[in-house]
């Protein structure tokens, strides 16, 4: 995603970062701060950077967090147009949640919420 969704998503309470970042953005009461144990340089890279990420507000049918690796079901309409599958991307751009298997095959809301899709097995620690 690129800055100016990163910013979007701060605006609304969610937490972003760069991807090779070990720290995240968010906006308490007006004031923009990092989480980190050390300071950083804000550069015209990070501005002009298209691999900002979402920290997880992307949840499954039962209020578990997803993220990338977690392996996933997904039943839109019956138990015989059943999904599953690893996830490889979660992403937000203009109003949509969007989860990308390993396959390719996607699923977007604009909630966060993915009501028939189940986290079967967590990602690997």
């Amino acid at each position: 995603m690129d800055f100016g969704d990163a910013i979007k998503l701060l605006k609304q309470g969610n937490k972003v970062k760069r991807r090779n970042w070990g720290w995240y953005w968010f906006i308490p009461k007006s004031v923009t701060r990092n989480y980190a144990e050390m300071s950083f340089t804000f550069t015209a890279d990070d501005i002009l950077a298209n691999d900002w990420e979402l920290i997880s507000t992307f949840y499954d049918g039962f209020g578990t967090p997803l993220a990338v690796g977690d392996y996933v079901i997904y039943a839109p309409d019956c138990i015989y147009n059943l999904h599953k599958g690893k996830i490889s991307q979660l992403d937000y751009s203009d109003g949509m949640y969007k989860v990308t298997l390993e396959s390719g095959r996607f699923f977007t809301c604009t909630e966060g919420t993915f009501g028939y899709l189940a986290v079967v097995k967590k990602k690997e620690k």
